[in-house]
């Protein structure tokens, strides 16, 4: 009861009063001291107490606002003590009897996330996705273009109509992308590739929850990849190649676990792969050539066991190649030409008896051992001296 009232008051606004009564809370009243009813003799009823309240000093309001916060985070609100004057304290449960000042410290109350309401999007409906798409074309230069031509509208789960599915791919856009297409909530599929678009990838895209794929290949895009993609839990194909992005890769996109293609190929990215890439389980497709990656091949891309395909040439890529990469037995094609790998590969890469296509050439030294001459991927000129 003392946990409901208490977010029930922080909620509304804690206001401390003569009555001492929360936002739909108990009731409490408060007796002098001195003014306990006596006792009745054995022969007569007694009389009902008539309880008076004490005037008790008016305290400033205390207002606590509570923003809106995702279902799961914890809210956690610390009550200062409250002094009240030495006092019987009547209330449902009976009567409790004070002879000093009660000083009720309040412990954090921990709300849990679910009953916390975050801020919730839109529904969206045929309508509103209609006017919203002809804005964004129009933005983008291309006001004449058929919403039905470049648009598939479908189900949403909540009986509306929307578009789940945008192709815009070969439609000459140019400029940036307007941040209003974030609007369209109900989108599965956001394809824009092999057009002018230029700026940065406005952050709004990471409120399309529902988002599965996003292709933005070939444009002239630029600044660096929102760490907030990573919030986009649904995607399973994210294609960013082709463009002129710098900065590092964000971390944040090791969330992806559903992810099958990442494609961050030919942009200016630099730093170091980050190792929680490694917690992409589904990915089968990882494309990182053609940028200014440095620093080691992290040894936690041998936990992507569902990866076939791992491209990572013409980087500045250095030391060896990670053991760990014998357990990625599915993998059919590695390239890793034109860096500053050295070593052997590994022995470990005797489990890879998929592995088909092996490119090793313009490194530090990088090579094969004898043992892999029969692999099918061995070539003479990857021999270690």
């Amino acid at each position: 009861m003392l946990r409901k009232n208490l977010f029930s008051s922080i909620v509304c606004s804690v206001v401390l009063s003569a009555a001492l009564s929360g936002c739909g809370g108990v009731g409490v009243r408060i007796e002098p001291a001195g003014q306990v009813a006596t006792p009745a003799s054995p022969t007569q009823e007694p009389a009902p107490p008539t309880p008076t309240a004490v005037p008790i000093a008016t305290a400033e309001a205390v207002v606590v606002t509570v923003e809106p916060v995702q279902a799961t985070e914890v809210l956690t609100a610390t009550v200062a003590p409250i002094q009240v004057p030495a006092a019987t304290v009547v209330t449902e449960a009976g009567q409790v009897r004070a002879t000093e000042a009660l000083t009720p410290t309040l412990a954090p109350v921990q709300v849990p996330a679910a009953t916390v309401v975050a801020e919730t999007t839109p529904a969206c409906s045929e309508a509103q996705d209609r006017q919203v798409l002809e804005e964004v074309l129009k933005a983008m230069g291309q006001p004449n273009l058929a919403v039905d031509k470049v648009a598939i509208f479908g189900g949403v789960g909540t009986g509306e109509t929307c578009i789940v599915e945008l192709d815009l791919d070969l439609k000459d856009l140019s400029g940036p992308i307007p941040p209003q297409i974030a609007k369209l909530t109900g989108l599965r599929k956001l394809s824009m590739s092999v057009n002018k678009l230029t700026g940065p990838i406005p952050v709004e895209l990471a409120q399309l929850k529902s988002l599965e794929y996003l292709e933005l290949t070939s444009n002239d895009l630029s600044g660096e990849i929102p760490p907030e993609l990573g919030e986009l839990t649904n995607l399973v194909e994210l294609r960013l190649g082709g463009n002129e992005f710098t900065g590092r890769i964000p971390p944040e996109l090791g969330k992806l676990t559903r992810l099958r293609f990442l494609g961050l190929d030919n942009n200016r990215l630099s730093g170091q792969i980050p190792p929680k890439l490694g917690n992409l389980t589904n990915l089968q497709v990882l494309n990182l050539y053609m940028n200014d990656l440095s620093g080691p091949i992290p040894p936690e891309l041998g936990k992507l066991t569902a990866l076939r395909q791992m491209s990572l040439f013409e980087n500045q890529l250095s030391g060896e190649v990670p053991a760990e990469l014998g357990n990625l037995v599915r993998l059919t094609e590695l390239t890793l030409h034109q860096n500053q790998l050295s070593g052997a590969l590994p022995d470990s890469f005797a489990n890879l008896t998929k592995l088909v296509a092996v490119t090793i050439r313009g490194n530090n030294g990088l090579c094969a051992p004898s043992s892999f001459k029969t692999a099918r991927w061995y070539e003479p000129e990857m021999a270690c001296p």
